[in-house]
This record gives structure tokens, C-alpha cells and sequence, in this order.
């Protein structure tokens, strides 16, 4: 009997199974030549469920239902527990139908793990100089944003001339957009166990600066340009879009990845590229080196309510940008200036 089970049902300890489903009790009820029935299709259905059940089991533990799903997925455990009972009892049935309810009930676990995991974030406005507006998709217009604004997923941000505004996700991670830019966040999810969250922005118009990375997992953004699919690892980079194309430029170790009309290019540390509508990358070229600064002296002190800031001219720079804050993470952002052609810029209002 036990060779039968071992070469039938795969579990020589099974053979209690085919006495039960031959009508049998014990083993004196056997006669020679009886025919004898295998329970094959039921057992392993029933092992088959089990197994199913404990992956799932696993697999919803595995995205956090134990924190997201606690009662859902207790559930799950306490039905798995009982078709083991049942199976140890050779009662198939029971054990098929309770394993069934177990890999269920695991599966609506990992469903609610996942929902919880990847709930929409929020962002923050934690800059503004000049006009910023937002739209949220339930906006019919542009309205103005404050200070501080907390910003949604799928709401679009744009500035208006000689204006800048900062956007400063969870982590920290940052995108700061220059005058006349208009960008979507896309997408925007946080994940509590991992410490992660991701972010999806459409750069329709205008330029932005991106510096990542923060307090979280996350290392990267997911950037949208008309026309240019562009695979960004980098922490910190440029982004410009408008009617000519658009342009990229790395200032990190990690790679940006450009692909437009078939040619890609990969942009390394200080490197950059420019992608003209309708056209292919270009090579990739070396960005200018930075400005040496002049006045006041590298970690000078200044005691005035203002201060002339000047800078060696750096040969091939048809501009400079210009941004000074209260921190050395420029969170608290005192003034920020793009396309100045003079080496020097009158800092006012310090105070």
C-alpha cells in the first residue's frame, strides 16, 4: 500500500487516502485481487491548493500585509493552518475547499498591502518668487499658489515671467522651475515600508533643476519631454523644453539615458545634450566649468542688508544663474536669477 501511495499520489504516508476512497477501514478489510480506487485528481488538488496557498501567503507577507492587511491576511494564515489539519486527516475535501479560502483570502491581502503601499503623496511648494499658479484636475483655471501650497498628484505648476517656484517632494528631493515653465506631476507614490517614493513630471514648457536623492530610497525621476523618452538615474541634472527641442544636462555620477527617433545617447557627469524637434540627439557635449567666485570671498562674511556678488567670467557662457538661500540646502531660498550676461549680481534685502 505504501509502495501504491508512493508511486500514485507521490506521498508513500498516503495510503490511508486509497483505503478511504476504496471503502476500506483498515487494512485486514483487504482481499486479494480487490480492485482498489487511487484518489489522485483529489489529493492533488488538494496538495496542489495548499502549495498555492502558502505561495500567495508568502508573496502578500513579502509587500508588507502583516503592517497594510493585518486582519485580511491573518485570516489567510488561520485557513491555511486548518487545511493542514484537514489534509493530515485525509480529508481532501475539506482540505481542497479550506485552501482555496486561504489563497483567497492571501490574494485580497496583497491586494490591500499593494494599495497601501502605493498611495498618492504629496508635494510642497517651498518656494515661490514672483507669480506661481496650479491647476488640480478638478480646477477649471489657474489659480495662485502660496507659499507652502501643498501640491497633488496630476497638478500642473507653471510660473510666469521673472518668477521661479520650488517643488520639494517627501524626501526631499527637489525641482526647482525657472521663469516662464509649466510642468505636470504626472505621477507621485510613496511606498511607508520601503522609504521610497516615485515621481513622474511632464516638462511641457520652460526649464527645471532637479536635485533628488533626499532621506528616501529614491534615486531617480521619471521626466517627460514632448517626443524624447529620457531614463534618468541621476540625482542631479537640468531639464529645458520648448519649441526648438529640448536639452539635458548631468551634473552627477549617475547616468541620463536620452532616446529620440531611433538614436540614444548616455550623458555622464558634466556632460550634456541638446535634441532639436523633430531630429535626433546630438553628440554630447562638456559643460562649461563653474565660476570662480570673487566677492565677497568663499566662506566670506557679509554684515550689510545687501551685497554685490561677483564672479570670474567664464569663456563661452552666453549667461549665469544665480541662486542664494538661507541654508545650505537651499530649502529656504532669499533670491534666485537666470540669464544674467555680467558676471555680478546686486544682492538687496538680505535681512
Amino acid at each position: 500500500m505504501r509502495r501504491i501511495a508512493e508511486t500514485y499520489l507521490g506521498d508513500a504516508d498516503l495510503w490511508p487516502a486509497i483505503l478511504k476512497a476504496s471503502g476500506l477501514e483498515t487494512l485486514s478489510d483487504l482481499d486479494p485481487g480487490q480492485i482498489l480506487t487511487v484518489p489522485t485528481d483529489e489529493v492533488s488538488a488538494a496538495r496542489s491548493a495548499l502549495s498555492s496557498s502558502l505561495v500567495r501567503i508568502q508573496e502578500a507577507n513579502a509587500i508588507g500585509a502583516q503592517v497594510f492587511a493585518y486582519e485580511t491576511i491573518t485570516e489567510a494564515i488561520s485557513l491555511h493552518d486548518s487545511a493542514l489539519d484537514a489534509e493530515k486527516k485525509r480529508n481532501w475535501p475539506e482540505t481542497l475547499a479550506l485552501a482555496v479560502d486561504a489563497d483567497s483570502a492571501a490574494g485580497e491581502a496583497y491586494l490591500l498591502a499593494a494599495e497601501n503601499r502605493d498611495k498618492a503623496a504629496e508635494a510642497r511648494l517651498s518656494d515661490r518668487q514672483g507669480w506661481v499658479e496650479g491647476q488640480r484636475p478638478e480646477d477649471l483655471g489657474w489659480d495662485d499658489r502660496e507659499l507652502n501650497a501643498i501640491l497633488v498628484e496630476e497638478e500642473k505648476v507653471r510660473t510666469l515671467s521673472r518668477s521661479t517656484a520650488q517643488i520639494t517632494f517627501r524626501d526631499s528631493g527637489r525641482l526647482r522651475l525657472n521663469a516662464n515653465s509649466h510642468a505636470v506631476i504626472q505621477r507621485m507614490r510613496v511606498d511607508p515600508l520601503k522609504k521610497r517614493e516615485d515621481a513622474k513630471v511632464s516638462l511641457v514648457e520652460g526649464d527645471f533643476y532637479a536635485l533628488l536623492g533626499g532621506n528616501s530610497n529614491r534615486k531617480s525621476l521619471e521626466v517627460d519631454v514632448p517626443d524624447v523618452s529620457a531614463k534618468i538615474d541621476s540625482g542631479d541634472f537640468w531639464v529645458r523644453q520648448d519649441v526648438s527641442g529640448a536639452k539635458f544636462t548631468n551634473y552627477d555620477d549617475e547616468t541620463v539615458e536620452i532616446s529620440a527617433r531611433g538614436g540614444q545617447v548616455s550623458l555622464g557627469r558634466n556632460e550634456g545634450v541638446v535634441i532639436r524637434a523633430g531630429e535626433n540627439p546630438r553628440a554630447k557635449i562638456n559643460v562649461l566649468t563653474s565660476p570662480v567666485l570673487q566677492a565677497p570671498s568663499d566662506d566670506g562674511l557679509v554684515f550689510n542688508a545687501s551685497a554685490n556678488l561677483s564672479w570670474q567670467a567664464t569663456d563661452g557662457a552666453s549667461g549665469y544663474w544665480v541662486e542664494v538661500a538661507r541654508d545650505a540646502n537651499f530649502n529656504q531660498m532669499v533670491d534666485s536669477a537666470s540669464g544674467l550676461v555680467e558676471p555680478r549680481f546686486a544682492l538687496n534685502e538680505l535681512g
